[in-house]
């Protein structure tokens, strides 16, 4: 079955969605256990001191540092078979055949998978349709139970589902996780990011955060809003430009914005007063 480009394609993207994330955990247990969302679930006001943190981690789905904000991963290429992290341990992706209605599944089975320091454990089971004549891919479902990404920093711990609906240039995904800092233990959810991604002919990549809930265990959620599509030109790993508004209650909100691909600002209106008080710049 001609799938290999296929779930190059695929994993890759969801690789460098999941992956984007882990590099600004901060923990080095591994415990197996089950992660659930047990702390606030109202909606936070955003203020001076969280505005920052919540916007960053709404953008790059998960807890995140301020230092680490500009950490990118390059793509990493995957099909079927198996390799060898570049630091050690080794991934296998599995792909079933169609069956008369063009459905497949198939599996990554990451066993301390080690890729520039990044190391991986679990399985990422996997689901889709596909079209019987051109073979191209329609969709496919991502998930994962007990995903453990560790690094120098840390290590986090993950349970959920990435749903890809697959388009000519395009690319529409549904995410909802659960992500634990095995330092805190802490757990912040994600639930229904709708991200657009269109792929131009000449290369350039737009990114658009349609809608989604991010939960902060010690703020409560924040809303998503994409003011303007994040835009990575032809090989670039971060993106040059784009805005995107993170909503809060009591009309509190902020708004991150890319300068260029290594350096991003917030802005705050903490009174929700339609005016923007406070600032922040990893350039300052």
């Amino acid at each position: 079955m001609k799938t290999h480009s296929l779930v190059t394609k695929t994993f890759s993207v969801i690789f460098i969605l999941l992956l984007s994330i882990f590099l600004t955990s901060c923990g080095d247990s591994d415990n197996r256990s089950d992660i659930s969302y047990t702390s606030l679930t109202g909606m936070a006001v955003i203020n001076e001191d969280n505005a920052v943190e919540l916007a960053l981690g709404a953008y790059f789905g998960g807890p995140f540092e301020d230092s680490y904000w500009a950490e990118q991963l390059g793509s990493i290429e995957f099909e079927p078979g198996t390799v060898t992290g570049n630091c050690g341990g080794s991934l296998t992706i599995t792909v079933d055949e169609l069956d008369t209605n063009g459905a497949f599944t198939g599996k990554a089975v990451f066993e301390k998978y080690c890729e520039d320091g990044l190391t991986i454990s679990d399985i990422v089971n996997i689901t889709g349709s596909a079209n019987l004549n051109t073979l191209e891919i329609n969709s496919m479902v991502m998930s994962f139970k007990q995903l453990s990404v560790s690094s120098v920093e840390g290590s986090v711990l993950m349970n959920g589902t990435i749903n890809s609906q697959f388009g000519l240039g395009t690319l529409q995904q549904t995410m909802d996780y659960l992500i634990r800092d095995n330092a805190s233990y802490k757990v912040y959810e994600i639930v229904n990011y709708q991200i657009d991604t269109e792929i131009s002919p000449i290369g350039t990549v737009e990114i658009t955060y349609t809608s989604g809930k991010y939960y902060h265990p010690d703020f409560g959620y924040v809303e998503l809003e994409s003011i303007s599509p994040f835009i990575v030109y032809d090989g670039g790993y971060g993106a040059d430009s784009g805005e995107l508004l993170v909503k809060g209650n009591a009309f509190t909100k902020a708004l991150l914005s890319v300068i260029n691909s290594e350096d991003i600002k917030v802005e705050a209106d903490t009174k929700g007063d339609g005016v923007y008080d406070f600032y922040w710049s990893s350039l300052d």
